[in-house]
């Protein structure tokens, strides 16, 4: 009963693992447009921002062009103000001409004045007359002195008139090519600002112009990307409907099978209910009337067992079933029909096959050859007398042996009541 329920117990695993792993395609579905949507959301975001950018971008631009107009219009003034100096320079330059007769018309009047100066003192060096007394002593007459007298007043006026007016033309002269470096300088100044003025305009101009320029290739830049991350966003929203519809055909399909295995299984299950309670009325009513699993001889019986060896030890223990000895190859066949619940080599008890009765009852079979039968399937009902394989060799090579028990399980199904197969068998 215990490997009946185990069975059942790993079929329903089974059954439910089969569900999930056909379930499991829905889940990479959902878990898929999960994905999706997440990287749908992402390229959103990056998307809203490289709006952001492009806007930003507008934005300085913008800045920049309003810029060059304060620009333009600083270069404009600019020019207007060069355009004044360079009149003003051309004011100058005809100024540079008149100044030029000027100075000419006064240099003529200083030359006239220098010559009249230079011809007076040479008349008064030739006539010897160095000052008023030499006139006075050189006069004849009262008349003539005092004729001298005026002359050299008149003479000493003009000389100091002829100074100042000769002192005065120079004073006026320097004073005017003064004036005149001092405006043509002022004019030069002025004129290398403006220049400069317009240089620093036109070199912020360039600047400004350049940086629109490369404002422009990052639009462009920004605008790919953009329209790079919303292909990728139609791709994504195309592949999302696919897996939506994917998922629903997917869930029908799922619902259809979940449905046809529920059915499978209630049926597989009816069907064991059938075997169970077939057996259950059977095999308890058999007891003494079984035949035997194998042709020989109780070598050992169920229960306590004490062997002496050669060696004169002895081995004390407890026998689960009974040891049948037999010759070598023997067949052994089911004493009755049933469903196997476990087959298994192991190392200690080689082939072992147990076959479950019904109502908890099981036979066992141990020491079977190692080459089972493959046709043998564990879960399958097998009638009375079914061959189930070929006993084992025994320790000393030459014969048979087949280890045969009947044991009964509790409701719990732990710890099994071991049964003597003796009482069984007839």
């Amino acid at each position: 009963m215990i490997k009946q329920i185990l069975l059942v117990f790993i079929l329903a695993t089974l059954f439910t693992s089969s569900i999930k792993s056909e379930q499991k395609s829905s889940e990479k579905i959902s878990k898929e447009i999960n994905f999706e949507k997440q990287k749908e959301k992402k390229i959103r975001s990056e998307i809203e921002q490289l709006k952001k950018q492009i806007k930003e971008n507008d934005s300085f631009v913008k800045s920049k062009k309003n810029k060059l107009k304060e620009i333009d219009k600083q270069m404009k003034l600019a020019e207007k103000l060069l355009e004044k100096v360079k009149e003003r320079e051309v004011v100058l330059g005809n100024s540079i001409s008149s100044t030029e007769s000027y100075i000419l018309d006064k240099k003529i009047i200083m030359d006239k004045l220098r010559n009249e100066y230079k011809e007076m003192i040479i008349h008064l060096y030739k006539n010897q007359s160095d000052g008023q007394l030499d006139i006075l002593l050189n006069s004849n007459d009262w008349n003539e002195l005092a004729y001298k007298a005026k002359y050299l007043e008149i003479i000493s006026t003009k000389e100091k008139e002829m100074k100042d007016n000769l002192n005065s033309q120079i004073s006026d002269l320097n004073d005017e090519i003064i004036a005149f470096v001092d405006k043509l300088d002022q004019v030069k100044i002025k004129k290398s600002s403006k220049k400069q003025d317009m240089e620093d305009l036109n070199a912020n101009r360039r600047k400004q112009n350049q940086e629109i320029d490369k404002s422009f290739k990052q639009k462009d830049e920004l605008n790919k990307q953009q329209f790079k991350k919303e292909s990728d966003l139609k791709v994504i929203k195309e592949l999302l409907e696919k897996l939506y519809i994917d998922k629903d055909i997917a869930k029908k399909r799922e619902d259809e099978i979940r449905k046809k295995r529920e059915e499978e299984a209630r049926k597989i299950k009816e069907e064991d209910e059938r075997k169970r309670k077939i057996l259950n009325q059977k095999f308890a009513n058999n007891k003494g009337k079984l035949s035997w699993p194998v042709d020989g001889k109780i070598k050992e019986r169920k229960g306590q067992y004490k062997n002496r060896h050669s060696d004169g030890s002895v081995v004390k223990g407890y026998n689960k079933w009974v040891k049948i000895e037999t010759s070598k190859n023997q067949p052994v066949s089911l004493p009755f029909d049933g469903v196997i619940s476990s087959i298994e080599v192991m190392d200690l008890y080689r082939g072992v096959i147990i076959v479950d009765h019904g109502d908890r009852y099981y036979s066992v079979y141990a020491n079977l050859n190692e080459n089972l039968d493959k046709k043998l399937a564990i879960g399958e009902y097998y009638s009375k007398d079914t061959l189930i394989g070929v006993v084992g060799e025994n320790e000393d090579g030459i014969s048979g042996q087949l280890n045969f028990g009947i044991w009964r399980f509790p409701e719990d199904a732990a710890n099994p009541q071991y049964l003597n197969p003796e009482e069984w068998i007839k």
